[in-house]
């Protein structure tokens, strides 16, 4: 990795952050709020970033799915909506699942499980395909795995 590229990954991470922040002014949050959110978005997605060059990719996946599940399980305790609480067990299992999932069979971001066919003479063709397939592989993985490695 160059300097440039660190620098750039560095600029990009501030500028998400900088993006969250502007958005809870915008709705009218204090700006110590804005600004704690902010610096808290930046954190988890640095320490995403590092679990997944130390542990692989899709660890990040995991993170972000516990991290669901640990949310889910404040709003279960607290007594939130069932709907809020089915509706985020489903999205933190699928990105737990997922995460570990990819981890178990090497798979690597660079290797997709569901491809999009975009040749630019018209619509990408297969797209109900390709999210139907992605949100189904943490299931199907072991099925699409290369085994010859």
């Amino acid at each position: 990795m160059t300097a440039l590229q660190t620098r750039s990954t560095v600029v990009s991470e501030l500028l998400h952050g900088g993006a969250v922040g502007a958005m809870l002014l915008v709705l009218g949050e204090s700006t110590t709020m804005a600004a704690g959110t902010a610096a808290g978005v930046m954190l988890f997605r640095a320490i995403g970033y590092a679990i997944q060059q130390a542990i692989g990719d899709y660890a990040d996946h995991v993170l972000l799915g516990g991290g669901i599940l640990i949310g889910v399980g404040y709003l279960a305790y607290s007594g939130s909506g069932a709907l809020w609480v089915a509706g985020g067990g489903l999205l933190g299992g699928w990105f737990l699942i997922d995460g570990l999932q990819h981890l178990r069979y090497g798979r690597t971001r660079e290797r997709p499980a569901a491809p999009l066919v975009a040749d630019g003479k018209g619509q990408i063709r297969g797209l109900y395909t390709a999210l139907f397939g992605r949100l189904l592989v943490p299931f199907t993985l072991s099925e699409t795995t290369d085994t010859n490695r």
